[in-house]
């Protein structure tokens, strides 16, 4: 079965990263994001995989709001102990009818740095980034890693099958599938007529 399927449970008590230091991937979008502060400054934001919170405690007094989005409940908890996110949602981002039915509003700003790794196949993250595009505001900005687009290996639906309670981010065998080339990236890029930049790891594609 496909992990698209798999709808995460506000119940549930998987852990991933709510304790763990921030990872490197996410650690350079935030700091590319410190040094242009505009990107930022009073922009409907959504995050995908809030981890440790690093990233909403560091920007949203500079943001319209951020929304976050987790498979992880003590994740959301941790978050909504700082209240640096104005919504922090449950969900399995490949589930698009979940995806569909909790963000409902376009967005300035998607940042996702592990945009493929966790891809259950190609055609849900095919579908995945088209959602995000479809989302972004006029002249919005995706933000994605190149360690992010070449991190592999992690599989969801291994992880719940397992029924593992205290960390369902383990890694499982390396899978080439899961990474993201950038002749890939550029294919979508065209495909959506976005613009393409980059600043050392940091990709950055603004919608038309």
């Amino acid at each position: 079965m496909c992990d698209k399927n798999i709808t995460i449970s506000e119940n549930s008590n998987f852990s991933c990263w709510e304790n763990n230091e921030t990872t490197r991937d996410e650690k350079e979008i935030i700091d590319y994001l410190k040094n242009n502060l505009h990107i930022i400054k009073n922009k409907k934001i959504l995050h995908m995989g809030i981890g440790n919170s690093e990233l909403g405690l560091t920007f949203y007094k500079y943001a319209k709001y951020i929304d976050g989005m987790t498979i992880s409940v003590p994740e959301k908890i941790k978050a909504s102990n700082y209240n640096c996110y104005r919504n922090i949602h449950i969900c399995n981002k490949y589930n698009l009818n979940d995806m569909k039915q909790l963000l409902k509003n376009d967005y300035d700003l998607i940042i996702d740095q592990g945009i493929k790794c966790y891809a259950c196949c190609q055609t849900h993250f095919e579908e995945l980034f088209k959602f995000y595009i479809l989302n972004l505001s006029k002249n919005g900005l995706f933000i994605t890693s190149k360690y992010g687009m070449n991190w592999s290996g992690y599989d969801i639906k291994k992880s719940i099958d397992l029924n593992i309670t205290n960390r369902i981010c383990h890694k499982t065998n390396f899978n080439k599938n899961k990474i993201l080339t950038e002749i890939e990236l550029k294919t979508y890029i065209k495909n959506f007529n976005l613009i393409m930049e980059k600043n050392n790891n940091i990709i950055l594609l603004l919608s038309n």
